[in-house]
């Protein structure tokens, strides 16, 4: 059954264009991918490697795959103390291309967050309680890096 559910949102979001917002004057189609590689250290550490690479298209044409948009690299450590419970440690780089066309400028930062993660099953579903504190090392519009931080909650 999640073999087919998985197929049914696979092909619906190759078939349908996504864009990011509704307005028609910053309409923009977008391809995104990522790979993961992941292994096991010990039964209770495993680590994951993931790089994602997005490009978009300008306002006034939907060729998704004519602007580089974003390059993002992470590598995690995954910490399994118990059975329902998982404690994460990532450092990361994304670098925002420049995009004259839409006006986005070249925006490089370094992240690095500790995540919790709680799973609840619940019936035949599995719910995860993410709550990742985050430092984002950013550069500004003056070329100098600042710091900022952030907490973020998900279910």
């Amino acid at each position: 059954m999640l073999v087919r559910i998985t197929g049914v949102v696979l092909f619906l979001s190759i078939c349908f264009k996504a864009f990011a917002q509704d307005h028609p004057y910053n309409n923009t189609g977008q391809f995104w991918g990522e790979v993961d590689l992941l292994g096991k250290i010990t039964p209770k550490i495993k680590w994951q490697f993931d790089a994602q690479y997005s490009r978009q298209s300008a306002y006034e044409t939907y060729n998704m795959f004519r602007y580089n948009a974003q390059l993002t690299l992470r590598g995690w450590l995954h910490y399994y103390p118990v059975k329902n419970f998982r404690i994460s440690e990532f450092i990361g780089l994304w670098y925002n291309f420049p995009i004259a066309a839409v006006g986005a400028r070249a925006y490089p930062e370094i992240r690095n967050a500790t995540q919790f993660t709680y799973y609840t099953r619940w019936k035949k579903n599995i719910l995860a309680n993410r709550l990742r504190p985050e430092l984002r090392v950013l550069r500004d519009r003056s070329f100098k890096y600042e710091p900022a931080f952030r907490a973020r909650y998900q279910i």
